[in-house]
């Protein structure tokens, strides 16, 4: 069995897409993932599986939630090494952790980033994450989902420097 670490895009944000987590924990447990746990209201979710192939279990999740909330919610899954990978491949180490956030994207790109330019938001695209610092806060840079997304051609979602250390930390403590 393999431990994964999910998330999902865009549910229960601004109360649109709504999906309550112990519905969300009992759709995976229904699908055969063992371990199921949940993080936050976000869509962060640890678990299971005999499964080895990423894809597979991205479409098996995405379209359950489909046929149960008629919701399409893109799903992004990683191994605890590739989080961890993500973590260690951090550039902005040493800022302030509330203006660090990884924009995950489901597959490595295939096209260059073209360059952006801002006073204070930056950004490094490594591998398959997108490394944010943004000293005047995510909610108010350019650099979001949308746009990495609109650039880049993949889904993309983002989670805070708090919430991916937290995922770590609890997909480690229920191996």
């Amino acid at each position: 069995m393999n431990m994964y670490i999910a998330i999902l895009r865009g549910i229960n944000v601004g109360g649109n897409r709504k999906l309550p987590m112990a519905d969300l924990r009992s759709i995976m447990d229904n699908l055969g993932f063992k371990k199921v746990k949940t993080y936050i209201q976000s869509g962060n979710i640890i678990f299971e599986s005999d499964i080895s192939d990423i894809k597979k279990i991205e479409d098996t999740i995405s379209q359950s939630i489909l046929s149960n909330f008629n919701y399409n919610v893109p799903t992004i899954v990683k191994t605890i090494e590739d989080w961890e990978q993500a973590i260690v491949n951090n550039p902005y180490k040493g800022k302030d952790i509330k203006q660090v956030l990884f924009t995950f994207l489901k597959e490595v790109p295939q096209i260059k980033l073209q360059n952006y330019s801002s006073e204070n938001d930056e950004y490094q695209l490594i591998h398959d994450v997108v490394h944010l610092h943004c000293p005047n806060g995510y909610g108010k840079t350019k650099l979001n989902n949308n746009y990495f997304e609109k650039e880049l051609g993949i889904i993309a979602t983002t989670r805070n420097w708090n919430t991916v250390e937290k995922l770590l930390q609890l997909a480690k403590n229920n191996i």
